[in-house]
C-alpha cells in the first residue's frame, strides 16, 4: 500500500439513507478526520473503480455517488482484490443513477485501455487493438477490446476487462468482478460471475448479467437488459425494450417508450417509467411501480404491492396460501390512479376482494 496526497476521483456505496458504517453522510457535504487512517479500520472509502462497490453495497438496497478523496490517502496496492481507497477528507458528489454508474465503469473501462495503434498490456504480453479482435484471454488483472466490425472479445482471468467497441460484436467477461462493454450495434455484452456489470449502448444489443450483485443496462433502442443473479440490478432506458430479472432481491426498471420491465424473484422490485411501458412482478412479496401517466403496473404474485402516479394503471392480484410454496389465484383488480380515490404514490394491494393501502412502510424497508 503507499500512501499520497491529492484529489482522487472515487465513487462510494452507501445504504439508502445515505449511511455508511453508521455514519451519516449528506451530498455535497465535506468530512474530515484527524485519526490516523487505516484501510478497512479507520478514514473514509471509497473506490476507484465503481463496480468496486458492489463488493460492499449491492444494487437493490444501496446508492451511489461519485466522491472526491483527498487529505492523507491510502490506496491498496495492485494485487489487492479491488481499488478501495481511505483518505482522511472526502467530499460527497452527485448522487449517480443505475444508467450513469454503469457509464462510469465504462468510462474507467476506457481509461485503462489505449487506442488504436497503440499497446495494451496483458501481464507479459503486448498487443495492439487490431490483434485483439477474434482473440481472448486467460490472465488476471487484463484488459482487452476490439474495434474492428463482426469481432470478438473474451476474457476469462479473474477482475479482468471485456470491451467490444465494433458493430456486430461481442464483449464478454466470464470471471469474478469483470466488467463487459459493447458500445456497437448489434453486439452483445454479457457478464457471467459474481459482481459483474454488463452494459450496451448499442441498437438492438443484449446486455445479460448472471452473477450476483451485478448490474446489466441497455441503453438503446430494441435492446434487452437481463441479471438471474439475486441482489442483481437490470435496466433499459432505450425504446421498446426490455430489461428482466429472474432471481430474488433484485430490480428492474424500463425507462424508454412502450418498453417493458419484468421481475420474477422474490422481494424484488419492478418499475415502468416510459410511455405505454409496462412493469410486471410474479415472484413473492415484490413492489411495482408504474412512474408514467400511461404506464400500467401488474402485480401478479402474492404479498405483493404496487404503486403509480396520476393516471397509471395498476393490476393488482389476491392469492391462497394451498402449501409449501403453492400459491392458487382468487382474483385481480385493475385501478386508475386518479389522485382521488385513489392517491399517487401510494402503496396498495388487494385483500379480502377489496383494494386497500398496504400495512407496511415499503420505502423504508
Amino acid at each position: 500500500m503507499t500512501t499520497k496526497k491529492k484529489v482522487i476521483k472515487s465513487y462510494k456505496g452507501f445504504h439508502k439513507d445515505m449511511t455508511c458504517r453508521g455514519f451519516q453522510y449528506e451530498e455535497g457535504k465535506e468530512y474530515t478526520t484527524d485519526k490516523e487512517i487505516s484501510l478497512c479500520h479507520e478514514g473514509f472509502h471509497a473506490c476507484k473503480n465503481p463496480i468496486d462497490c458492489l463488493n460492499y453495497y449491492e444494487p437493490n438496497h444501496s446508492v451511489y455517488h461519485e466522491v472526491e478523496q483527498s487529505g492523507q490517502t491510502l490506496s491498496s496496492r495492485f494485487d489487492h482484490p479491488d481499488t478501495k481507497t481511505v483518505s482522511s477528507k472526502i467530499k460527497i458528489g452527485k448522487r449517480l443513477s443505475m444508467v450513469e454508474f454503469a457509464k462510469a465503469v465504462m468510462d474507467y473501462t476506457k481509461s485503462k485501455i489505449k487506442h488504436k495503434n497503440d499497446y495494451i498490456k496483458d501481464y507479459g504480453f503486448y498487443k495492439t487493438a487490431e490483434q485483439c479482435a477474434n482473440i481472448k484471454t486467460s490472465s488476471s488483472h487484463s484488459y482487452m477490446h476490439t474495434l474492428g466490425d463482426k469481432s470478438t472479445c473474451i476474457v476469462d482471468g479473474l477482475q479482468d476487462i471485456a470491451r467490444n467497441s465494433g458493430h456486430y460484436g461481442a464483449s464478454i467477461s466470464l470471471n469474478k468482478n469483470n466488467t463487459s462493454c459493447n458500445e456497437g450495434r448489434f453486439g452483445a455484452a454479457i457478464a457471467i460471475e459474481h459482481e459483474s456489470i454488463a452494459c450496451t449502448t448499442g441498437i438492438y444489443s443484449a446486455s445479460v448479467n448472471t452473477g450476483n450483485n451485478g448490474i446489466s443496462t441497455s441503453t438503446n433502442s430494441c435492446s434487452i437488459s437481463s441479471v438471474t443473479g439475486d441482489y442483481s440490478y437490470s435496466e433499459c432506458d432505450g425504446d421498446f425494450s426490455i430489461s428482466a430479472v429472474t432471481s430474488n432481491y433484485s430490480s428492474s426498471n424500463a425507462s424508454g417508450v412502450q418498453s417493458i420491465s419484468a421481475v420474477s424473484g422474490d422481494d424484488s422490485m419492478s418499475s415502468a417509467s416510459g410511455l405505454g411501458s409496462v412493469a410486471v412482478t410474479t415472484g413473492n412479496s415484490s413492489h411495482v411501480i408504474a412512474k408514467h401517466e400511461t404506464s400500467v403496473a401488474i402485480v401478479w404474485g402474492p404479498n405483493g404491492v404496487a404503486k403509480g402516479v396520476k393516471g397509471s394503471r395498476l393490476v393488482l392480484t389476491e392469492w391462497e396460501f394451498t402449501g409449501v410454496e403453492i400459491f392458487n389465484l382468487i382474483g385481480s383488480k385493475m385501478i386508475r390512479i386518479d389522485g382521488k380515490r385513489y392517491k399517487e404514490d401510494t402503496w396498495y394491494m388487494l385483500e379480502n376482494g377489496k383494494v386497500v393501502e398496504s400495512k407496511f412502510d415499503i420505502d423504508n424497508e
